[in-house]
C-alpha cells in the first residue's frame, strides 16, 4: 500500500473554504470536487492552487454550471417494512 504524502489531496479539500464536496469516487477520475467562486479570476487562483501548482495532480477537467435546475441534500427515507 502506497503512503499518501503529509498533506493529502483529501486534507487540502477538508481545509479550503471554498471547497463545498468533494467525493472520492470510481471511473475515469479519482475524485469529483464542487468548488465556489466569485468570478472567473478568484477560480483560476483557486484552480491554480488546488490543481496546476499541486505535484500529484497529473490532470483535472473542469465543468462549469450554466444553470441549477436541482440541488438538495435530503435523503427520501422511507419507513422499514414490517
Amino acid at each position: 500500500m502506497a503512503l499518501e504524502p503529509p498533506t493529502s489531496f483529501k486534507e487540502l479539500m477538508l481545509n479550503t473554504p471554498e471547497v463545498m464536496q468533494c467525493y472520492d469516487v470510481t471511473g475515469e477520475f479519482d475524485f469529483i470536487v464542487v468548488i465556489t467562486a466569485r468570478d472567473m479570476q478568484e477560480y483560476e487562483a483557486l484552480s491554480r492552487k488546488l490543481f496546476i501548482e499541486n505535484p500529484n495532480i497529473r490532470r483535472y477537467k473542469t465543468s462549469l454550471v450554466v444553470r441549477r435546475v436541482k440541488s438538495g441534500t435530503i435523503v427520501p427515507l422511507r419507513p422499514a417494512q414490517p
